[in-house]
């Protein structure tokens, strides 16, 4: 075993040692209280829990859990915890304590838009193109309730009992049906790799335009109900960019642009975090100078598509 090693393993046990002693300490002092036996009820009939951090309720997540899929009621990872604070002898929703729930995938696309070149004399009188691509997804979301109280569920009954309620299927049922509406805001970013071109001959022996790799960064709002069976609809907007290869007279120039997307789509929420994504956009990459020599000079080009995406995501 060499030195490094020895230090490691060395470090490793002082640190375990002290964390079981502290811990041990903790709970026999009673600075820690059971996570799972309720020690109040908030305004609107739910449980209220009490850690080292503080006031806590438990509820579904619709965006991340398909409430009709029956295994989800005894899954922990389909909660997550609403933090409170204590206001006299009321518990209220603590500022801010609605956390991000990060998320990432993979995407499939198909596209067809239109593409341009604008010549000295006339152009090419915007053609079509279509292709597909596939890319990666990397996004976060935040859950923000309508109105007091955040969610008016009911988990009276077993979760007295000391258990956390997907514990106690009675428990889960009613928070997972109760009426809720929630407000889904998000940010999602994606790469994707493939082509979407095309063709033609008006005004030019043999004009082609493509886009190879496309990317946006953009913001999304949702609305997703306890009622809608794991259902999130929501518009979404923001940057795109991606490159634009242009072939003139057997020349060709790559350029590589900025502009806009704009959109809107829908996510099923499945199971055990996954979630399968749908939705259409229109990418604009914009008006820029055609590098290509045979085009002239003040010749330029545009580049437009609309894309519908597939994806499947895990939230964490």
């Amino acid at each position: 075993m060499s030195r490094f090693t020895g230090w490691l393993v060395a470090v490793g046990f002082v640190v375990g040692v002290a964390f079981t002693a502290s811990e041990a300490y903790a709970q026999g002092s009673g600075r820690y209280s059971n996570p799972f036996a309720p020690v109040g009820e908030t305004s609107w009939g739910s449980d209220v829990y009490r850690d080292g951090g503080g006031y806590f309720e438990y509820e579904f997540d619709d965006v991340t859990c398909d409430p009709d899929v029956e295994s989800n009621w005894t899954d922990p990872f389909c909660y997550f915890v609403n933090r409170l604070a204590r206001n006299g002898d009321e518990y209220v929703p603590l500022g801010g304590a609605w956390g991000a729930r990060a998320y990432a995938g993979i995407n499939g696309a198909v596209g067809a838009g239109t593409a341009n070149i604008l010549f000295d004399d006339g152009s090419t009188g915007g053609f079509g193109t279509s292709g597909g691509m596939i890319g990666g997804t990397v996004g976060a979301t935040w859950q923000i309730p309508f109105g007091m109280p955040p969610m008016p569920v009911a988990t009276r009954g077993g979760a007295h009992s000391g258990a956390p309620p997907w514990q106690d299927e009675a428990a889960a049922s009613r928070i997972i049906h109760a009426p809720s509406w929630l407000l889904v805001l998000g940010v999602e970013a994606d790469l994707d790799f493939g082509r979407i071109g095309g063709t033609t001959h008006m005004n030019c022996a043999l004009c082609e335009m493509s886009n190879t790799a496309l990317g946006t960064v953009r913001g999304t709002v949702g609305l997703t109900s306890g009622r809608w069976h794991g259902l999130t609809p929501f518009v979404t907007g923001g940057l795109a960019f991606g490159n634009v290869r242009t072939t003139v007279g057997g020349s060709t120039d790559t350029d590589w642009r900025a502009g806009y997307a704009v959109g809107a789509g829908l996510n099923k929420a499945l199971t055990h975090g996954w979630q399968l994504s749908f939705e259409g956009l229109y990418i604009n990459l914009g008006d820029g100078p055609c590098g290509v020599t045979t085009c002239g000079a003040g010749a330029r080009t545009q580049f437009s598509e609309e894309v519908f995406r597939v994806g499947l995501n895990h939230r964490f």
